[in-house]
C-alpha cells in the first residue's frame, strides 16, 4: 500500500500535499458512502483558490515588493462590482505602459471589498521597480493608495487570505469574482510521485520529513479527511532557512 505525495517548489519554499486514493486507501479504510455536504465543499473549494494563490505569490513574488491598498474617495465610489472591475482594468492599462516604457514587466494580483460602511477599495500586489509608487499615484485616479512593503512570513500565507477571501459588503445581488491576478502570473510546476506506507499510523498522521534548509511553517498544516475522497489528507508548506536563522 502507499499514498500519493504531490510538491510544487518555488524560490521560497515548497507546497506539499499527501493523500490516499480509491486506488491506494489506507488500511481498512473505505471511501465514506456520505456524500460531503454544501459546507464542507465550499470550505474546501476556498482552501483550494487560497493554496492556488499562495503559490502564485511564493513563486512570482517576493519581499519588497509593494502590498498596495487602493481607496476611493467618497464622492468616486463606483455603483456596483462591474464599474469597479473597469475602473482597476484601465489603471492597469496606464500601469502596464508605464512599466514597459521602464522596460519592465508588470505582474499584479487584486481582491475587491467593501466595508460595512459602503467604502469601496481594492487589495492589490504587485512587483516593484523604480518609483512603482509614484507611478502608482499617477494612474489611481479615485482615491489614495496606501503602500507598504511585502514580507514573506508563512510563505506569503497571510497575503493569500487578504486575496481570496469574499467581501461580505457587496450590495445585494451583485455577482462576480472579486479576486483576480495578471495572466503572466507562473504557476510553479506540479511534481508527484507514490509513497510507500501510509499517511495514518495508528490513528495519527507520521511525522513530517523535513529536509536541511527547511522548516515547517505550522500554521499551514491541515491533516483531515479530503471531502471528495473521504481518505486522509494532510497539507504544509516547508520554508527555506535563510543565514542560519531557525524559527
Amino acid at each position: 500500500m502507499g499514498y500519493t505525495k504531490k510538491y510544487w517548489n518555488t524560490p521560497i519554499g515548497k507546497v506539499v500535499e499527501e493523500y490516499h486514493t480509491a486506488a491506494q486507501p489506507p488500511p481498512g479504510g473505505r471511501r465514506g458512502k456520505r456524500a460531503p455536504t454544501p459546507e464542507e465543499m465550499e470550505k474546501a473549494n476556498q482552501r483550494q483558490k487560497h493554496r492556488k494563490a499562495q503559490l502564485l505569490l511564493m513563486n512570482n513574488f517576493r519581499a519588497d515588493d509593494y502590498f498596495i491598498t487602493l481607496t476611493y474617495r467618497p464622492d468616486e465610489r463606483p455603483a456596483d462590482l462591474q464599474e469597479c472591475q473597469r475602473q482597476f482594468r484601465n489603471f492597469i492599462a496606464r500601469l502596464r505602459r508605464a512599466y514597459e516604457k521602464s522596460g519592465e514587466q508588470l505582474k499584479w494580483m487584486r481582491n475587491i471589498e467593501v466595508g460595512n460602511r459602503g467604502a469601496w477599495h481594492i487589495h492589490f500586489v504587485v512587483n516593484r521597480i523604480r518609483d512603482t509608487d509614484i507611478l502608482i499615484r499617477r494612474n489611481w485616479r479615485y482615491g489614495h493608495p496606501k503602500s507598504v512593503l511585502m514580507y514573506e512570513e508563512g510563505g506569503f500565507r497571510k497575503l493569500a487570505d487578504y486575496m481570496t477571501k469574499a467581501s461580505a459588503g457587496l450590495p445585494p445581488g451583485q455577482k462576480g469574482d472579486c479576486y483576480s491576478h495578471s495572466r503572466n502570473l507562473v504557476m510553479p510546476k506540479e511534481h508527484k510521485r507514490e509513497v510507500k506506507g501510509n499517511i495514518v499510523s495508528r490513528g495519527k498522521f507520521r511525522a513530517i520529513r523535513i529536509p536541511d534548509g527547511y522548516y515547517l511553517d505550522k500554521d499551514s498544516l491541515y491533516e483531515g479527511i479530503n471531502a471528495y475522497t473521504g481518505y486522509p489528507y494532510r497539507y504544509y508548506v516547508l520554508l527555506r532557512t535563510r543565514g542560519g536563522y531557525i524559527p
